[in-house]
């Protein structure tokens, strides 16, 4: 008898100390500063959160995540803000939607803590000013990782001036790296959102950043959040195309400052009949937002900058099992 109650003890004991040190991992690949996924990473985050989860591993530098963690405790804007103006200047997008993400974070979970995992962008700016931050506490971890993320950016910039794919194998190998270092430094489970190259390599290189790591993470859970069927809309408006008012569903305003047209807005328009007869212009082609739109769905992005607007019309070829998100374009009749 007492043999038995031995042999359970000492499973239980086993038990307990797997699941102590068992860790999870998870990654959802994303599309940057568009407010439906933001909202739904904010619920993703929340129910980490409250099960205890701490660690964010974020798609910037080491110095990009430590001016964060330095707002997130401070009473004012001011480290956010100075990072942002760089971002802002020479980034992308708005990043309005960006901002107001990472506010709800400090809002609600102000003890997150964020680690940088990507190469150093605007090294010569944000990388040099935290560096002189950095100096000044005298954490010569700090320094080290700061350093060292400066130099990945400055890597990573030559070789974009000479071959873009090969920048890009050398940016997804640099994160894969400084993940897996952040995440030996760490303990606890861990929850990241990328850009969803990063996470699945579509259109990208062959070895991207999860890839490399999937083999090295036992917990490893990665979702494609565009794929998702809990992205809502923002709201629903009154929209006019071809002389015609349609009620459709907003998606927000997608930014893309280098483009002809420098933003978009993105409708479902509920009317699918009215589209039923339109010319088709090009076959089961590819398009970046899938936004829990299902087959048969007509999509309508209006393009504009200051001068122009164009609308393109699209209806939903895809009916969520294929990997490319595939629509028609089509034209008014």
């Amino acid at each position: 008898m007492k043999k038995k109650i031995f042999a359970i003890v000492m499973m239980l004991l086993m038990l307990c100390s797997c699941s102590i040190g068992k860790r999870e991992v998870y990654l959802y690949g994303e599309d940057h500063d568009i407010k439906p996924i933001y909202n739904e990473e904010l619920n993703i985050l929340r129910d980490y959160y409250k099960k205890g989860g701490r660690n964010y591993f974020l798609e910037d530098s080491h110095y990009g995540a430590q001016y964060l963690n330095l707002w997130m405790k401070s009473d004012n804007d001011e480290y956010l803000n100075k990072m942002y103006d760089v971002i802002k200047k020479y980034g992308n997008y708005d990043y309005d939607y960006d901002i107001e993400y990472f506010k709800t974070i400090k809002k609600e979970m102000n003890d997150i803590k964020f680690y940088g995992v990507d190469v150093g962008h605007s090294y010569d700016i944000i990388g040099k000013d935290y560096l002189k931050l950095a100096k000044e506490k005298g954490d010569k971890k700090d320094i080290e990782l700061t350093e060292k993320a400066i130099e990945q950016g400055k890597n990573f910039y030559d070789k974009e001036k000479v071959d873009d794919l090969k920048a890009s194998e050398y940016r997804d190998k640099m994160m894969a790296e400084n993940f897996m270092d952040t995440y030996n430094r760490t303990k606890g489970d861990v929850i990241g959102f990328f850009g969803l190259a990063h996470i699945d390599g579509i259109g990208y290189v062959n070895d991207y950043m999860t890839k490399i790591i999937q083999d090295k993470i036992k917990n490893l859970h990665i979702v494609n959040l565009l794929k998702s069927k809990n992205l809502k809309p923002i709201s629903t408006e009154k929209i006019t195309y071809n002389g015609r008012e349609f009620e459709a569903d907003f998606y927000g305003i997608i930014s893309h400052k280098y483009d002809m047209y420098t933003h978009e807005k993105l409708y479902r328009i509920k009317d699918t009949e009215y589209f039923k007869d339109f010319t088709t212009t090009g076959y089961n082609q590819y398009f970046p937002y899938n936004f829990s739109f299902e087959k048969g769905d007509i999509i309508l992005t209006r393009q504009y900058n200051d001068k122009d607007q164009e609308d393109v019309v699209v209806r939903v070829r895809s009916d969520g099992t294929e990997k490319l998100f595939l629509v028609d374009y089509i034209q008014p009749n």
